[in-house]
């Protein structure tokens, strides 16, 4: 009998919302982060999958270098309003972990406002800037048609995948990271059989038609995700919360708070991301259209070890979102050991199955031998600071102060290559070996780059 009440808690987390605060924490953390993983790699396969059949069936390397041209360009604006949604994730786990159902509705339709508001702006304004902003770009000529069709036709998808981020943060948020995998993965389907159906049966993989039909099946497949996850906020059957158009109310309060946990977050993902805009740009002004290609597969590869770090720090905001609102110290600090220690293994994981994976992933790729062997190193700039270590921004001066003293000394205690110690474990998940403040001067590198990418690539 005890064996399987012990098997009922490792598996209750498959049922659907659940309670991270009680029970076997670990067993929770790994189960509950796994589908959130998981999801952002079908997310990521949504892009894969497009410069597959482009690539191979939709007319060869340039309108597969025109899909892939925009991807670092794509990956700013979603990360940074995909990080943003982190604010709604954070205010509505805490009040669950509060129990207060009142606060959790109220955080929830603020979190699903800002998302419509911001798709909407940003999709509408992304639609008629996409040429001045791909031609600031350095966007080559020969591929420039592809890759203007495809993107003025994602900025049409973006309200629907601001919608089942927000979404899926929330439904994160309460517990549940099962039915936004469910949908993702429901919809990735979807996806994959409309490029073959569009492409392959339609014969649309001529001039820009292979690009477009790919880009419309992905706002399909959007669309169809946002439709269920707003059914799975809606569902009585489940739910601590559940949104209602009837019953919508806006409070003030919330809709601040959101936003004053997601910005930060957002922010710092805009700092990182735009690294991969100016080494894009960069590729477009020195490289052939081949090369783009080339660079295209091989940030498309890196992307995933990145997505899947990301994801599981997201999932596991919520767990400690959840404990810092039901007041159980002891469980934060068991998070952030459990998570030390997972993150490590899965760094080591992916490091090992990295280099193998990109030797490999020339055979995804047809219609152009020189597709990898003209990826090369285009230039190497000053250093340039992309490591962030924030707080939120509600925190007094003191603990803030406190923080940062304890990165600071824990980055001492003991060698970094001894994953035993805080140093090892740091320097195992971040390759850091030492902190210190920030100054605003410290990113004039990474401006400089930019702007003389920008002036460069204009001539």
């Amino acid at each position: 009998m005890p064996s399987e009440r012990k098997t009922l808690k490792v598996f209750e987390i498959w049922k659907g919302e659940v309670d991270l605060t009680t029970g076997n924490l670990f067993w929770k953390i790994v189960l509950f982060t796994l589908p959130v993983m998981l999801s952002s790699l079908l997310q990521l396969l949504y892009t894969t999958a497009d410069l597959f059949v482009v690539g191979a069936y939709g007319g060869g390397p340039y309108p597969m270098a025109g899909v892939g041209n925009n991807g670092s360009l794509i990956n700013l604006m979603v990360n940074t309003f995909v990080a943003v949604s982190v604010g709604a994730n954070v205010v509505v786990a805490r009040y669950k972990g509060e129990k207060d159902k009142d606060k959790a509705l109220k955080a929830m339709n603020a979190g699903m406002l800002i998302a419509v508001i911001l798709g909407l702006v940003v999709g509408i304004s992304g639609y008629f800037l996409a040429g001045p902003v791909l031609r600031a770009m350095g966007t080559k000529d020969e591929i420039m048609p592809y890759a203007l069709a495809y993107l003025k036709i994602y900025f049409l998808g973006l309200p629907f995948l601001m919608i089942f981020n927000f979404g899926s943060a929330i439904l994160r948020a309460l517990g549940d990271s099962k039915r936004p995998l469910v949908a993702l993965f429901a919809c990735g389907v979807i996806n994959i059989g409309l490029n073959f159906l569009f492409v392959l049966t339609f014969q649309m993989n001529h001039d820009t038609l292979g690009v477009e039909a790919v880009a419309w099946t992905t706002v399909i497949s959007e669309f169809l995700e946002a439709g269920l996850t707003m059914f799975f906020l809606m569902d009585k059957r489940y739910g601590f919360v559940r949104f209602s158009l009837k019953h919508f109310t806006l409070d003030r309060h919330e809709l601040y708070e959101v936003l004053r946990n997601g910005i930060p977050a957002g922010v710092e993902t805009l700092i990182f991301s735009i690294s991969n805009v100016v080494i894009q740009a960069a590729a477009n002004r020195f490289l052939s259209a081949s090369a783009v290609a080339g660079n295209t597969a091989s940030d498309n590869l890196e992307g995933y070890i990145f997505v899947v770090l990301e994801a599981f720090a997201v999932a596991v905001s919520s767990v400690a979102a959840q404990n810092y609102g039901a007041n159980k110290k002891e469980n934060l600090r068991k998070t952030l050991l459990y998570s030390f220690s997972i993150i490590t293994g899965l760094g080591l994981l992916m490091d090992i199955r990295y280099g193998s994976a990109f030797v490999q992933a020339d055979s995804k790729y047809k219609g152009d031998e020189k597709l990898f062997t003209n990826t090369y190193t285009v230039a190497i700039t000053d250093p340039i600071m992309n490591d962030t270590i924030s707080v939120y921004s509600g925190l007094s001066a003191e603990k803030q102060a406190a923080i940062k003293t304890a990165f600071k000394a824990a980055v001492k205690d003991g060698s970094k290559d001894d994953v035993t110690t805080a140093a090892g474990l740091i320097y195992q998940i971040y390759s850091h070996t030492g902190y210190v403040d920030a100054k605003d001067a410290d990113y004039d590198s990474a401006r400089d780059m930019y702007r003389w990418t920008l002036a460069h690539s204009s001539k």
